[in-house]
């Protein structure tokens, strides 16, 4: 199997082994890097808090129970659309930024990778959801502790989206902000994916066989 297909179970024991639903470590900023500047109607002393709210749980829809081979064709097959998405954005926003002309203009392509990026987690969430829970022994806890593993970066997503909007037209500090959005957001997918590697070791016990047969057996599943 592949590591990122050993991601993807690590993902789905996160509930099961740890219980931790908080989304608060994973964003926090070290300073306002510009403290005096406010943009739009966002107050920049919102976007120092060293918190996060944690993300929304599951609606009701996770509680349908659903045969193996069916949850992990959807789930599958949501992750893989959202990741290359988030990957077209993100090509998309360098090619764009190269040729922006002003700082407004860079400011606005930021807010809008951020908020689109946002829309299409929160969409993924709905989605993964929808898909309900396979139909094995803790299957419920199994769904939720995958879907967590996104959840946990949509309050950080946010969050850029926020500190985006309220970049100042210093130059300096307008870079500041962007180098402040990146490092936060790279520590975020990066606490997340070292909790998912760090989990894989405990997998053969606790992933039911027949879900386990599932993923190796969905080609989709397999690619991600």
């Amino acid at each position: 199997m592949k590591v990122a297909g050993l991601v993807i179970l690590a993902a789905i024991a996160l509930a099961v082994l740890t219980g931790s639903c908080s989304g608060g470590e994973f964003f926090t900023y070290t300073g306002d890097p510009f403290s005096s500047a406010q943009s739009g109607s966002t107050s920049t002393s919102t976007l120092a808090s060293n918190q996060l709210p944690p993300p929304d749980p599951p609606s009701a829809a996770i509680k349908r129970a659903v045969p193996p081979a069916v949850w992990t064709a959807a789930i599958c097959g949501e992750v893989k659309s959202w990741n290359t998405g988030l990957a077209t954005r993100d090509h998309e926003l360098e090619q764009h930024v190269a040729n922006a002309d002003s700082l407004d203009q860079t400011r606005d392509l930021y807010v809008q990778f951020w908020e689109e990026t946002a829309e299409k987690t929160d969409e993924l969430l709905r989605q993964l959801d929808a898909a309900g829970h396979p139909a094995v022994r803790g299957g419920e806890r199994i769904a939720r502790g995958y879907r967590l593993g996104f959840a946990k970066t949509l309050p950080p997503m946010q969050m850029a989206r926020a500190v985006a909007a309220a970049l100042p037209d210093d130059p300096g500090r307008f870079s500041a902000g962007l180098a402040e959005i990146r490092t936060n957001m790279a520590r975020a997918f990066a606490i997340r994916d070292d909790y998912l590697f760090a989990l894989h070791n405990k997998l053969n016990k606790t992933l039911p066989a027949k879900l386990r047969h599932a993923f190796n057996n969905n080609a989709t599943c397999r690619a991600i």
